[in-house]
C-alpha cells in the first residue's frame, strides 16, 4: 500500500511540473515545449528560472531566505508569482493566506539558485494534514459564498417547514401552501432577525461563535459532537467535513453578535479560543512587509504599530533572532521598540550605530543571519 501511495504521489508531482512547463509556454510566446512528457524536473525548473520574472523570483527567494516552517505568503505576493499560480504548487488555505509547496521551493533552490540557501525541511504528516484540510474548507467557502436562506428553505418539505415555524414561534403557517410558508419564514428572518435569533439556546450560540469567529459561513465540523445542535439553518457537507450556512444569515449573525456585544470567543473552549488567538496573530505578522519593495517609511510604520503588541513582540524575538548582536537585530528591536519611526531616523541610527567601535564578533554579525528582517538594506 505504502509503494501505491507512493507512486501516486511521485505522478503527481510529475503532473505539477507539466503544468509548470506549460505555464512557462503560456507566459512566454518564444518558449515551445516539444515533449513535456521526456523532461526532467531539473530541465523544467532551470527553464522557470529563465523565464520567470524578476518579482516572482524575488517572492521564492524571500520565502527561501526567511526559512519559515510552514511556507505560507500572503495574497500580494501569490499575484506576482504569474507562473507558479497557474500550478498546483502554490493555493489558497485561507483568507489573504496561500500555500507554496517545499519541495517545489527546494529543487528552485537547487536548480536554478545553485543553492543559494538552505533547504527547507518538509512538512510532517500532521501539517500535511492541516494544510490539505485548510484548503479543502477554502474551496468549500467558494462553494457556499453564494448559498443564501432562499435556498435552504427550497430543500426543506411542507411539514418540516412547519416545524422550523413552531420553534421558532412564527404564526399563520397552518394553511399555506409550501412557497407560503417560505415567504413566511424569510420574512420573519428578514424583518424580525433580532427576534428570531434570541430564540436560539446557549448550545446553539456556542456553535454559532465558532462562525463568528473564523468570519465565514463555512467551518470544519471538528465540533459537531460536543455541540450537536439541530438549528435548521446549520447544515453538514459531509465531502468537505463541513458545517456551513445561508450567508445572509451568516451575516446577520455577525451584526448580531456586534449590536449586542457578544464577542465570539467568549462562547468557544479555552484551547480552540487560544489556538484561533495564535492563527490571528500569525496573519497579522503575514500580512507585514517583510523585505519587498516598499516604500521604507510605510514598511517602518507598519513595524512600530506590530511592536505595541506584546504578543507580536515575542513572535519577532523569535522568528528573526532578534537577541542576536547583529545591526540587523538592533534595527528591528530600536524599530518595534519605536524609537525609530521613519527612514530618515533609521539613517541616523545605523549612522550612529556605525561610528561606535565594533569587535569582531560584531563584525562577523554585520551582516543579515538571513532569518531576519533586512527592509531591501535600508535602501533610500
Amino acid at each position: 500500500m505504502h509503494g501505491v501511495t507512493h507512486m501516486n504521489y511521485l505522478e503527481e508531482q510529475k503532473h505539477k511540473y507539466i503544468e509548470l512547463a506549460e505555464a512557462i509556454e503560456f507566459h512566454n510566446a518564444d518558449y515551445k515545449i516539444d515533449d513535456v512528457e521526456k523532461m526532467s524536473v531539473q530541465e523544467i525548473c532551470t527553464d522557470y528560472g529563465k523565464y520567470t520574472t524578476l518579482k516572482e523570483r524575488q517572492v521564492l527567494e524571500s520565502i527561501l531566505k526567511y526559512h519559515p516552517e510552514v511556507t505560507i505568503i500572503s495574497e500580494d505576493k501569490a499575484d506576482e508569482l504569474k507562473i507558479l499560480r497557474r500550478t498546483d504548487f502554490v493555493y489558497e488555505i485561507e483568507k489573504n493566506s496561500y500555500f507554496v509547496e517545499t519541495e517545489f521551493l527546494n529543487n528552485f533552490n537547487s536548480h536554478v539558485l545553485n543553492h543559494k540557501y538552505d533547504s527547507i525541511p518538509p512538512l510532517d504528516d500532521d501539517e500535511e494534514e492541516a494544510i490539505h484540510e485548510m484548503r479543502e474548507i477554502t474551496q468549500a467557502r467558494r462553494d457556499y459564498e453564494d448559498f443564501q436562506l432562499a435556498d435552504l428553505l427550497e430543500r426543506y418539505n411542507t411539514e418540516e417547514l412547519k416545524q422550523i415555524c413552531r420553534e421558532f414561534k412564527i404564526t399563520g403557517f397552518s394553511k399555506g401552501s409550501k412557497s407560503d410558508i417560505v415567504d413566511l419564514i424569510q420574512d420573519k428572518f428578514t424583518n424580525k432577525t433580532s427576534l428570531m435569533f434570541k430564540r436560539l439556546t446557549q448550545k446553539e450560540l456556542n456553535l454559532i461563535a465558532y462562525f463568528i469567529a473564523e468570519e465565514s459561513n463555512v467551518i470544519p465540523y471538528t465540533h459537531l459532537d460536543a455541540l450537536s445542535v439541530k438549528t435548521f439553518f446549520i447544515q453538514v457537507q459531509d465531502d468537505y467535513e463541513i458545517l456551513y450556512m445561508p450567508m445572509d444569515i451568516f451575516e446577520d449573525l455577525e451584526d448580531y453578535f456586534e449590536e449586542n456585544d457578544l464577542n465570539p470567543l467568549d462562547f468557544l473552549d479555552e484551547a480552540d479560543r487560544e489556538l484561533l488567538e495564535e492563527i490571528e496573530k500569525y496573519q497579522k505578522l503575514n500580512s507585514l512587509p517583510i523585505n519587498e519593495d516598499e516604500d521604507i517609511d510605510t514598511a517602518i510604520s507598519a513595524f512600530v504599530e506590530a511592536g505595541k503588541d506584546e504578543d507580536m513582540r515575542e513572535m519577532f524575538k523569535e522568528m528573526f533572532d532578534l537577541n542576536q548582536d547583529s545591526d540587523d537585530a538592533k534595527v528591528m528591536n530600536a524599530i518595534i521598540d519605536g524609537k525609530v519611526t521613519s527612514q530618515e531616523e533609521l539613517d541616523q541610527f545605523l549612522e550612529e550605530l556605525h561610528s561606535k567601535p565594533q569587535t569582531k564578533t560584531q563584525e562577523q554579525n554585520h551582516k543579515s543571519s538571513g532569518n531576519v528582517i533586512d527592509f531591501n538594506q535600508y535602501r533610500r
